[in-house]
């Protein structure tokens, strides 16, 4: 990580302090004299003290890092903590398969921070004092909320278009196949009718579009040589509904693919629509644009 304060910090200094992401709010918040929010535990700590050189002794914390696919985190899978001076690695479970054998390594992070030589047989205490520090982790973090699936809000002046892509998609045939299909969770925020278009590759024989919002199902038929259709006037009612698209061709479907982005957008006729994004991401996209009345 770099920093700059013109005045503060020292020119070409280097600090040790192992630190991540979840320390760059603390740290900005302290550094502008921003007062902390109330009600809100920041997992992170102000690395402001460290970098203006008042601190020279790093913080005895642990990070812990958690990779996965899927709608719910799952233990011990792809998953680290961190240690001043150790590193606890499990790697087994990337390739996103129901089942994996946890294979953990430890590493000596100031002598060999490359990870090239485990040291778990010399110092089993240690990883087994890091393994039961991440396994309190993981229960703190989903303890409180759990693991609900997100519901992504259309209809709001907040955002205007709202982008969605396959991060962002649900269900477990979601992926990164062209093949692959998926589904939002939407929020729809205000009630009205919306313009949807749907962007595609250009087709080189005729196909299918569909969209499914919730239990109503649109389908227009796609001559070869097109790239985008619309659905106008598509009624939505506010509350939670499943947005699902995809295009047939030659009886095969492909879902809002890999590279594929969904664009909401809530409009007043009489005025110029606000937020608007210009996009140029290849593969399928959709629009929405809310027809009526302004905010």
């Amino acid at each position: 990580m770099l920093a700059a304060l013109a005045g503060k910090f020292q020119p070409a200094a280097q600090v040790s302090q192992v630190s991540a992401h979840i320390d760059i709010a603390p740290t900005l918040l302290e550094a502008t004299g921003t007062k902390r929010p109330d009600h809100v535990a920041f997992d992170g700590i102000s690395l402001l003290p460290i970098l203006l050189g008042q601190h020279k002794d790093a913080p005895n914390r642990l990070l812990f890092f958690q990779w996965h696919r899927g709608d719910e985190p799952e233990k011990f899978r792809a998953c680290a903590v961190r240690s001043p001076r150790y590193k606890l690695v499990q790697p087994e479970g990337r390739e996103g398969l129901p089942k994996f054998t946890p294979a953990w390594a430890l590493y000596d992070m100031t002598l060999d921070p490359d990870e090239q030589h485990n040291v778990i047989d010399a110092h089993p205490e240690v990883a087994a004092e890091l393994k039961a520090a991440y396994e309190k982790w993981f229960t703190d973090v989903g303890r409180t909320r759990g693991y609900p699936p997100p519901r992504i809000v259309v209809g709001s002046h907040h955002e205007n278009p709202v982008v969605l892509t396959r991060q962002d998609w649900r269900g477990p045939q979601a992926g990164w196949a062209d093949n692959s299909q998926g589904h939002w969770d939407l929020d729809v925020q205000s009630a009205g009718t919306y313009d949807i278009t749907l962007r595609m590759p250009s087709n080189q024989s005729p196909a299918t579009a569909q969209l499914r919002l919730g239990q109503t199902e649109l389908t227009q038929m796609l001559p070869a040589g097109v790239d985008r259709v619309v659905f106008k006037s598509v009624q939505l009612e506010p509350g939670i509904v499943r947005l699902q698209g995809s295009v047939e061709r030659a009886g095969s479907t492909a879902g809002h693919t890999t590279r594929m982005f969904f664009g909401a957008r809530r409009s007043n006729p009489n005025s110029r629509p606000r937020n608007c994004r210009s996009v140029r991401p290849h593969g399928l996209k959709s629009r929405i644009k809310k027809n009526g009345p302004p905010y």
